[in-house]
């Protein structure tokens, strides 16, 4: 087994989905919720706690049968999210899902993300659970320990890696590598935390190049999929395919960058700068300090919310920066950090 790399992409917007056989001409926007009282989490085994959720995907293409993997987000609507290039050349009415009892059912492409790796399936109500992910997304920082579980053959993989890098890139995802080992039939599967809560969605894993790449997913996200999914099946008269506009993907994300001086020294690459928008307890990106002491962070607009004109502080490492901001639509924003470490 070849080590390798994976990459997780936070999208922090509703994605926009290609629609196989439905003309749909609006935008579906999810508000949050109020969240509920958070219940005590507990270090547990998280394979073994997402490991009914998993699902082997199989499809039959011009060049035969392909494999990947999947996991269950809906049990009653029988929803699923794999990722599209496990699919994307299969005969329609060739894709099952396999569950973890060995039963297979046939299931449905209902749509896929445009700009990322992912597509939703559907199949009939299942009697297992979906994986818990968090609203907003659950916090991932470097040096945390990641878990990715898969399907390989008809036996399920699970890998670990810590976690190297978090950082923004310029179409505002954020991106989360950390090390491991990943083997292909993989694709598709689930990303989850110690606690075994889901980060995302395992994407290519690239045994050549020693790369996997993944894209992370939050609740608010897949709430978008799952409404979207349902206003699909309430549309009486198939079309051809059409695109749907992402629904926040046309505000431009803000961002910030600068200088990085804690105790009044420049940090060391690698020193983590966290983000915090104004009003939300979770942190709105982090990255880490690279060359010359400086960082830079792309803060994308989050689902269902307005960041514009809220006050944003940083943290340097633990330590609270002295200089705050305003997040601003298409902002370039460059703020000098610098911030005393409690001996």
């Amino acid at each position: 087994m070849k080590r390798a790399l994976a990459i997780l992409i936070v999208s922090m917007v509703v994605l926009g989905l290609l629609v196989s056989g439905i003309s749909c001409t609006e935008t579906v926007y999810v508000t949050p919720t109020p969240t509920p009282a958070p219940t005590p989490r507990t270090v547990q085994d998280p394979v073994q706690k997402v490991l009914p959720s998993l699902v082997k995907v199989t499809a039959r293409t011009a060049n035969g049968i392909v494999q990947g993997s999947g996991f269950i987000v809906d049990s009653k609507k029988g929803y699923i999210i794999t990722a599209t290039h496990v699919i994307a050349d299969a005969y329609s009415d060739s894709i099952k899902i396999t569950l973890r009892n060995g039963v297979s059912q046939q299931a449905t492409w209902v749509a896929l993300q445009t700009t990322a790796d992912i597509s939703l399936l559907s199949t009939k109500s299942v009697a297992f659970p979906p994986i818990s992910f968090g609203y907003f997304g659950y916090e991932v920082a470097p040096g945390q320990e990641l878990f990715a579980i898969g399907m390989v053959g008809d036996s399920y993989t699970s890998v670990s890696g810590r976690v190297k890098t978090v950082q923004q890139d310029n179409a505002g995802y954020t991106i989360v590598t950390f090390e491991s080992q990943a083997e292909q039939g993989m694709s598709g599967g689930p990303v989850v935390n110690e606690y075994g809560e889901g980060i995302g969605i395992l994407s290519l894993v690239s045994i050549t190049s020693g790369e996997t790449v993944g894209i992370a997913v939050n609740q608010a996200i897949l709430d978008g999929i799952i409404a979207f999914a349902d206003q699909l099946a309430s549309t009486p008269t198939p079309t051809p395919l059409a695109t749907l506009p992402p629904a926040d993907g046309t505000v431009p994300p803000c961002r910030f960058h600068g200088t990085v001086v804690l105790n009044g020294a420049n940090v060391p690459d690698g020193t983590v700068v966290t983000v915090i928008i104004e009003g939300y307890g979770y942190p709105a990106g982090t990255t880490t300090v690279g060359g010359s002491s400086t960082y830079s962070i792309m803060i994308p607009k989050a689902t269902g919310v307005s960041y514009e004109g809220k006050a944003v502080t940083f943290r340097v490492g633990s330590a609270t920066a002295i200089q705050t901001s305003a997040w601003t639509m298409g902002g370039n924003v460059q703020v000098n950090l610098t911030a005393s470490a409690v001996p």
